[in-house]
């Protein structure tokens, strides 16, 4: 297991957090609600905006509005490891990704023969 955090955060209005991260790990904040400014660059973020967080011990956020902010900071130590992606299939081998997507396609195509009620037709799935 890789070691992660997902915190979420509402400052009252006027109000400034430090949260510490580990320095090795990668970060970023994401805005629900309201409006901020994050970091020693004192970088302004509102609602649905998102902040990636280069190396540092931690994040700084102030609420300098009149109304809550609110904010998810989700980190995690970085795993190292190729990555392959390939729509919404994310591996580290292009192996691993190609039978992801043969298996999606097998289900897929089972669930367009139980909808259109085809089942006279079976399909043996083996998944190693």
């Amino acid at each position: 297991m890789t070691p992660t955090m997902y915190l979420d955060f509402t400052l009252k209005p006027e109000s400034h957090l430090l949260q510490p991260i580990p320095e090795s790990w990668n970060a970023f904040i994401y805005v629900l609600e309201g409006e901020g400014v994050f970091g020693s660059r004192s970088s302004s973020a509102a609602a649905h905006h998102l902040l990636l967080l280069g190396p540092g011990n931690g994040v700084e956020a102030w609420n300098k509005s009149s109304k809550p902010l609110r904010f998810i900071l989700v980190g995690g130590e970085p795993l190292g490891e190729p990555v392959v992606q390939f729509g919404p299939f994310v591996m580290n081998t292009k192996k691993r990704l190609t039978k992801q997507s043969m298996i999606l396609r097998l289900v897929l195509m089972v669930l367009r023969m139980q909808s259109n009620g085809d089942h006279k037709r079976q399909l043996l799935l083996v998944y190693s």
